[in-house]
């Protein structure tokens, strides 16, 4: 249906954008308690609204976790597959997919 894939598509956005202003692995190199969007504005260079946004939809679509003090962790598949130094990374492919499918 006309929703599924409009929703669809702004998921995957959301999950190529953070993938190409380095979200996952600024988050990665966090550890375990994560890093708050503050920190995460000043190594990704992003305008803090925008950034916020979007670690709101990445939530929302599972690939990253907010704790009640607003630390952000990565899920399992995140950590697994979109994070550069893991040897399960498939990030490169996305990126050469990005605005190439039609």
């Amino acid at each position: 249906d006309l929703d599924s894939v409009a929703y669809g598509f702004m998921a995957s956005q959301a999950l190529f954008t953070g993938l190409e202003l380095g979200v996952f692995d600024r988050i990665a190199e966090a550890g375990d308690a994560g890093t708050d969007v503050t920190a995460l504005r000043a190594k990704c260079g992003c305008d803090a609204p925008r950034l916020q946004t979007l670690l709101t939809s990445l939530v929302a679509v599972k690939c990253l976790r907010r704790s009640t003090d607003g630390m952000y962790t990565l899920s399992p598949n995140t950590a697994q597959y979109m994070v550069s130094s893991s040897r399960h990374f498939y990030g490169d492919y996305l990126r050469y997919q990005i605005g190439r499918q039609f």
